[in-house]
């Protein structure tokens, strides 16, 4: 289960788009709030030279990520998730990430994405995220 799922600019860190899934993580508010800090670190310690794929562990869960393009797509899961199936769910919202931006902006995502100026400012794509957290993983 997934039950934190974020995407950022790696230039700077800024969340673009923010997803959790509160209802079935069983974890406290405050747990909860330790887990999106931590995830809100670890974006910003990353960058172009940092490693394209990698899972970091907190206590019972694991932070997984991936760079592509200039962008973080991050999720949060217990230790006993497969690898295989967490990056294989971080590679889809990429590719439909980018498709989505692509599309809104006539083609030019890149620039869409170098000029967003305040955090979340792609939240409309959580839907995408929530839909396929639930649907598949």
């Amino acid at each position: 289960m997934i039950l934190l799922a974020y995407i950022a600019r790696v230039s700077d860190g800024m969340l673009l788009v923010a997803s959790m899934d509160t209802m079935r993580s069983g974890e406290s508010d405050e747990t909860l709030d330790m887990y999106k800090s931590q995830a809100r670190e670890i974006l910003k310690q990353l960058d172009n030279g940092s490693a394209a794929k990698c899972s970091i562990e907190s206590g019972p869960l694991i932070f997984h990520y991936m760079i592509s393009q200039g962008v973080c797509y991050l999720a949060l899961t217990r230790k006993g998730y497969p690898k295989q199936l967490i990056f294989r769910y971080l590679d889809e919202i990429a590719q439909e990430f980018i498709q989505e931006l692509a599309r809104e902006n006539h083609g030019d995502w890149k620039s869409a994405l170098a000029t967003a100026a305040r955090p979340y400012a792609f939240i409309k794509f959580d839907k995408t995220l929530q839909k396929k957290t639930t649907r598949v993983f």
